[in-house]
Parts: structure tokens; sequence; C-alpha cells
């Protein structure tokens, strides 16, 4: 129910099946290893991203004209899309202000496991997951990476954890 194929390659790690993933965090020797160190929270940032891409940034939803969307998703088709308030998920998206003029202004994030990241890991319920504003502007590139203090323009939309659950179960 999260919009992703099971995939076996547990024989090319040797695990007979028991391994259940592998995290690529690239070249771990320039990353900060030492917890008290104020860089460290940056290797937390990357391993929890990383971590999250189990679950997160691959489900699509039944829009308002009952067609499929893969809308949600953005870099890569695997995570959340720069138009998508993703409430600062480490996932991307951003979090968005609706400034009440037909535009929408990009606050800090990248902090945060998102209500809906949280859903699809099974660590809350429907119920905790409000309805997420997706911005529709088709000029905007949804591949983007999030950015603070970005404002642009749109329509926004609604996508309810519901709309997922119509296509994902």
């Amino acid at each position: 129910g999260i919009g992703k194929e099971l995939i076996d390659n547990t024989s090319l790690y040797g695990s007979r099946g028991s391994l259940q993933g592998a995290i690529d965090m690239g070249n771990v020797n320039a990353m900060v290893a030492d917890p008290l160190d104020p860089g460290y929270s940056e290797t937390m940032a990357t391993l929890s991203h990383e971590l999250l891409h189990r679950w997160a940034a691959h489900p699509k939803f039944r829009n308002d004209d009952n067609n499929l969307s893969s809308d949600l998703l953005g870099k890569g088709g695997y995570h959340w899309s720069f138009l998508l308030d993703t409430a600062g998920s480490l996932e991307y998206g951003n979090r968005w202000v609706d400034n009440g003029n037909g535009t929408f202004t990009s606050l800090p994030g990248r902090r945060y496991f998102s209500p809906l990241d949280l859903y699809l890991m099974g660590l809350i319920g429907k119920d905790e997951v409000p309805p997420m504003l997706l911005i529709d502007n088709p000029e905007i590139d949804p591949e983007r990476l999030p950015e603070p203090g970005v404002t642009i323009e749109g329509t926004a939309r609604s996508v309810t954890i519901d709309m997922i659950i119509a296509v994902e179960g």
C-alpha cells in the first residue's frame, strides 16, 4: 500500500532472504561521525532521508476527476514534489505558506518526517494525516529541490490520505 513493487535482491548480499534493505550513504568518510560535533545532525538527516526511502515518496492518488495522479512525486519519482507541502519532510517537498493572493512562499524545511511519511512507515493512523496542500502550476518543475524563501504563483489543491488509499490500498 505504499506504491512500491516488492523486489528481492537478497541473494546479491548473501543474506538468503533475511536482509530487508541496504542504505547507500555515499562516502561516509566525508561525514561527521562524532555525535557531539554540530555537523553530526547533517549525517543523521542523510541517514534518515535514505532510511525513509523504504516507505516514502512512491504513492499515487486518485484526483478530483477520478484519474490516477503521480503529482505528489518529484525528483527521480521517489522524492516528494517541490509543489507539495510536506511540513518539512526529509524526503523533500516544501513547507508552503498561502499568501492569500494566489502566491505561496516556502519556509525552511527538510528536518522532519511528515505526517504522510509517518503514516507510510506505519507509525500513525490515517486519521492523523491532515489534508496536504499541492500547488498546481505547470510552469514549476516538481523535481526541484526544496528551497526556503521562494515565492511562486499557483492554485491550491488538497490531497487527502483517502485519495492515496483509493489507489494504493
